[in-house]
């Protein structure tokens, strides 16, 4: 009987026990999960910011990018090559239905281009000198590891010197606008330039340089 008592006390023990056990043991089988939850949200929250700021970092540089596509846009190409021209002659079209015979064709062409502007003077058609000033911009470029480039471009700008005999308002306008349009064929630093303005073809020397 004494041992029966005995038995039944140490099964109440070890039930209390095993009850308390469970519980403990739940309740840190909760926190951890719980912890674990909570370090996954906040990942994932963290995570999603960053990629929020960077959609958005990528928004504004693209902004930018195209900005300054758009501010440059009246401007096409990019500055045309550092040279000096020396020498230029020309061919007028309107020899081909046998008018301005009597017009020069050899125009001591002096003009320094750098970081993408040109400025120089030559002797015109009716013998007088001439200044120009102008945007010199560059719009395809070609070259090979021999030296060998060509370079399609144009100058945008001014021209004084001429008058009446040319077009009637350059008596009136003393600076005429003109575009001109350019093709380079160089080796190196040495090369030609072909033009076209106007009613005039054109062909000179020019010399590179770096500074």
């Amino acid at each position: 009987m004494v041992t029966k008592n005995i038995l039944i006390k140490l099964t109440l023990i070890l039930s209390i026990f095993c009850f308390f056990e469970k519980s403990i043991f739940s309740n840190e089988l909760i926190y951890n999960n719980t912890e674990k939850y909570n370090l996954g949200i906040n990942q994932k929250n963290n995570s999603d910011l960053k990629d929020f700021y960077a959609d958005k970092s990528t928004e504004v540089t693209g902004t930018k990018s195209n900005t300054d596509s758009e501010s440059g846009f009246f401007l096409w190409g990019k500055p045309g090559k550092d040279a000096v021209y020396l020498g230029m002659w020309s061919f007028h079209l309107s020899l081909l239905v046998n008018q301005g015979a009597e017009e020069n064709w050899q125009h001591d062409l002096l003009a320094v281009a750098y970081s993408g502007f040109i400025a120089g003077t030559f002797i015109n058609s009716f013998h007088d000198r001439c200044y120009v000033f102008a945007l010199h911009r560059s719009l395809y470029r070609t070259g090979d590891k021999n030296g060998f480039s060509t370079d399609l471009g144009y100058n945008l700008g001014v021209v004084k010197g001429y008058d009446g005999r040319l077009i009637s308002i350059a008596d009136e306008l003393k600076y005429l606008p003109f575009f001109q349009v350019t093709y380079d064929i160089s080796w190196k630093m040495l090369g030609l330039q072909l033009s076209y303005v106007g009613t005039v073809l054109t062909a000179g020397f020019y010399i590179e340089y770096e500074i």
